[in-house]
């Protein structure tokens, strides 16, 4: 059986984002299997499984840090994982930190979401807003979900955190460098 090309069936810039979809989607199955197996082996299996649901919920959207090996990538969402986790026990977050967090995550989303970078470039104006809404979707099921699910409500909860903080810091970094230039 012959071994098709993405490039033979679509143009140039089309096989790119293809390919680099594919490639993004397999590394990042591979990544969530390890990180599952190494929380698993420190007991905190169920726990990863609640903040990678959440994660998948906001974080595709939103944009955020990105590293140029799957090494610096794994190392990165290790850490995202172990701090959602570690304030999620320590860090307890009340019902009344729900719409706190959610009115600054909205405030954030509003202004940042989507935030580029060099793999994924620049959006089309109609695209940022379609995928604005997506990711104020996402965050608005987790908050909601904050309300139901109170065993799990600090780690949803430090997951918008967190998420919010990264955008804040990119954005932040990214006006000093175009000042700079």
């Amino acid at each position: 059986m012959r071994k098709m090309k993405i490039e033979e069936n679509f143009s140039g810039e089309e096989g790119e984002i293809i390919h680099y979809m594919l490639i993004t989607s397999i590394s990042e199955m591979e990544k969530i299997l390890l990180l599952f197996l190494i929380f698993f082996v420190l007991g905190q299996a169920k726990n990863f499984l609640w903040v990678c649901l959440v994660t998948l919920l906001t974080h595709p959207f939103t944009g955020g840090l990105h590293r140029e090996t799957f090494w610096g990538c794994f190392f990165q969402s290790l850490l995202f994982f172990t701090e959602v986790i570690v304030f999620g026990h320590f860090i307890k977050l009340s019902v009344h930190a729900i719409p706190i967090v959610f009115l600054c995550s909205l405030v954030v989303y509003i202004l940042y979401v989507p935030t580029a970078s060099e793999k994924r470039g620049e959006y089309g104006k109609e695209s940022k807003k379609r995928i604005r809404k997506i990711a104020i979707a996402g965050m608005s099921i987790v908050s909601i979900m904050s309300f139901f699910f109170s065993v799990c409500r600090s780690f949803f909860l430090w997951v918008l955190i967190l998420e919010d903080l990264e955008l804040l810091l990119l954005n932040t970094l990214k006006k000093k460098e175009e000042q700079r230039k």
